[in-house]
């Protein structure tokens, strides 16, 4: 405190008579002696303050920092802040992670905004190093990183096996060379038929394997002698009697028009009431391709009739729009009584739950061409026949925090999920073909992998996984 007299005031005398340096905050006593006896009382106090400067700078490393593998998808990390923390609180930590030892880092997270020294990094993959380091954040900046640290996700921590398949048959049907008259001889899972040899005369027919798939051609004879109608003839293969719900085929067509218009090509699989059922009506759904005059157009139908033919066909889907592949992958799902649903090419076109296909179990698969046509024999060609007992697969057994359960293919792509519900997901895998090679993965509600295949398996609809209850 420096006192001083206004030196514009007559007589006033300039200069401190006393003096005092106040170094912190408070008061002071100011004391002065005017010359000459006189005394005024306009006093003036000059206060002068000296401020030494205190600028903040990036606060030192975090120390110590470890990574442990938590499970096969979390690694928790942990460190301590830095002993320096460059004059400025720390507010937060920047945390950077690396797949390849160090080489190139990727900001995990840029600012945690928090002073908590532990981090739980999640969603990772099982048998993967992870390396990682630290930094830390004051108002000043970043630190320079941490000491570098790893650590290894273990394999899953669970099993998944299957405990039950759902495949009921299977026959690729382009996986030999086979004459007729092989086939005949040893037709092994196919019986193989129709009205064709039985007409009088007999119309023209012929089955073969090769590397295509099972041929099987049919030729009318021509108009009905009685009714003057085209007279269809028709040959098929005959797979076994299943209570299986599933049925695939891909059909191919050899023509897209035949030369006229009065008659009709069909090739499809068909599914119907056992042949060997008791009094078995002839009732079926089928899927499959007609060629006319016009062109070949791929429908989805369904049928009800007596003992020897069907009498009532409705048409529940129709594509006809122009120029159709005359290839196409059939599947045909059926209870046969309420229920019916088909893809064609893996794409839904048909659902219903409220029919009445009056289909008695079990089920004959028909792959059969029927021609009214005189002019040509046609050959339908059938491959990739399977059965299967359902349209869905389940995973069961599961543990008590799993969420959901994925299908994935080895890019990571997720081809089907399904939520856990009591233990159990369960997933429609109809629209694929099968079987549908995929991971089985299962996580929780926060997305950490609980439990997975170790590579890639073969799905069919209607298996059955359980994930083992012991970790290990």
């Amino acid at each position: 405190c420096t006192q001083s007299w206004d030196v514009n005031i007559p007589s006033a005398v300039t200069g401190a008579s006393s003096s005092t340096v106040q170094t912190t905050a408070g008061s002071i006593t100011c004391s002065w002696t005017a010359s000459g006896g006189d005394f005024w009382d306009d006093v003036a106090i000059e206060v002068k303050s000296s401020i030494t400067s205190n600028t903040a700078t990036a606060p030192g490393s975090p120390t110590g920092l470890t990574a442990t593998a938590a499970s096969s998808s979390q690694i928790n990390l942990s460190w301590n802040a830095p002993a320096n923390n460059g004059g400025s609180a720390i507010t937060g930590y920047k945390i950077e992670r690396s797949t390849d030892s160090g080489s190139t880092w990727f900001t995990l997270v840029a600012n945690t905004g928090s002073t908590s020294t532990t981090y739980s990094d999640s969603g990772l993959i099982p048998t993967t190093t992870y390396t990682y380091r630290v930094s830390a954040i004051n108002s000043a900046g970043t630190s320079s990183p941490s000491n570098i640290t790893s650590a290894t996700t273990p394999g899953s921590i669970r099993s998944i096996n299957q405990v039950n398949s759902g495949l009921a048959a299977s026959d690729p049907l382009n996986n030999e060379t086979k004459t007729q008259q092989q086939l005949q001889s040893n037709p092994r899972y196919w019986t193989y038929g129709g009205d064709a040899p039985l007409q009088t005369p007999p119309a023209p027919y012929d089955f073969y394997k090769d590397s295509q798939g099972l041929h099987i051609g049919v030729k009318s004879t021509g108009n009905d002698t009685t009714t003057g109608q085209p007279k269809w003839a028709g040959f098929y293969a005959l797979a076994p009697g299943t209570n299986a719900a599933l049925f695939h085929a891909v059909i191919s067509t050899p023509v897209r028009t035949i030369p006229s218009f009065a008659d009709f090509y069909e090739n499809s699989l068909y599914v119907q009431t056992s042949v060997n059922a008791p009094n078995a009506l002839v009732n079926y759904v089928a899927c499959g391709a007609n060629t006319s005059g016009w062109n070949t157009l791929w429908a989805v139908y369904s049928a009800t009739g007596d003992g020897n033919s069907a009498t009532t066909f409705t048409r529940l889907y129709l594509d006809n729009n122009t120029d159709q592949s005359l290839t196409r992958d059939c599947t045909i799902i059926t209870n046969g009584s309420n229920y019916l649903k088909v893809y064609l090419d893996g794409v839904m076109v048909y659902t219903n739950n409220k029919l009445n296909l009056q289909m008695q179990e079990p089920f004959n698969a028909f792959l059969e061409p029927q021609s009214s046509y005189a002019g040509q024999l046609l050959e339908g060609i059938y491959k990739d026949y399977y059965v299967t007992t359902d349209e869905n697969i389940q995973v069961t057994n599961l543990p008590s925090n799993a969420a959901r359960v994925d299908l994935t293919d080895t890019s990571g792509k997720v081809l089907a999920s399904a939520p856990v519900n009591s233990g159990t997901a369960t997933m429609v895998i109809g629209q694929f073909h099968m079987p549908l090679s995929a991971y089985i993965k299962i996580y929780d509600s926060l997305g950490n992998q609980l439990a997975s295949t170790s590579s890639p398996v073969n799905i069919f609809g209607g298996d059955v996984y359980t994930v083992r209850s012991t970790i290990g």
